[in-house]
C-alpha cells in the first residue's frame, strides 16, 4: 500500500482541523510550525510542493495561482479548497481524510479539488 498524503495547512485553517487530522493518523504541517506564516501564496504553494505534500487553503487567491500555472504547464502541489466557515469542522475533517487515504500525490498534482466532495 502507497504512503498516506500529507496535508501542508495554509496559514488560516483552525488548529482544530489540524489535530482532528492528525487524531485519525494523517501527517499535517502547518505553516505556522513551519515558519511560513509571512510566505508568499505562490512561494508556499512550492513549499508544499518540495515537501511532497497537499497544500490544504480556504484563501481564494491560489485559484489565480492554480490557473496560471496551469497555463505556463507549470507543476505545482495539489490544492484542496473550501470556503471558510460554511462546512462543519467535523465534514473537512472526514473529507480531507478520505482524500488522503484514496489518492497519491502525484494523482493531485496540477489539480484544485473543493470541499465538500458531495
Amino acid at each position: 500500500m502507497s504512503e498516506t498524503l500529507a496535508y501542508y495547512m495554509d496559514v488560516h485553517i483552525a488548529e482544530a482541523i489540524t489535530k482532528g487530522l492528525r487524531t485519525r493518523g494523517i501527517k499535517v504541517i502547518t505553516a505556522q510550525e513551519d515558519k511560513t506564516r509571512e510566505m508568499p501564496d505562490s512561494d508556499l504553494l512550492d513549499r508544499a510542493f518540495a515537501m511532497k505534500c497537499i497544500l490544504y487553503t480556504q484563501d481564494t487567491d491560489f485559484f489565480v495561482i492554480a490557473s496560471e500555472r496551469q497555463q505556463q504547464q507549470k507543476a505545482f502541489t495539489g490544492i484542496i479548497y473550501s470556503k471558510q466557515q460554511t462546512l462543519p469542522y467535523g465534514q473537512i475533517i472526514e473529507e480531507l481524510e478520505l482524500i488522503a487515504r484514496c489518492y497519491s500525490f502525484v494523482e493531485l498534482q496540477n489539480r484544485l479539488e473543493y470541499l465538500p466532495l458531495k
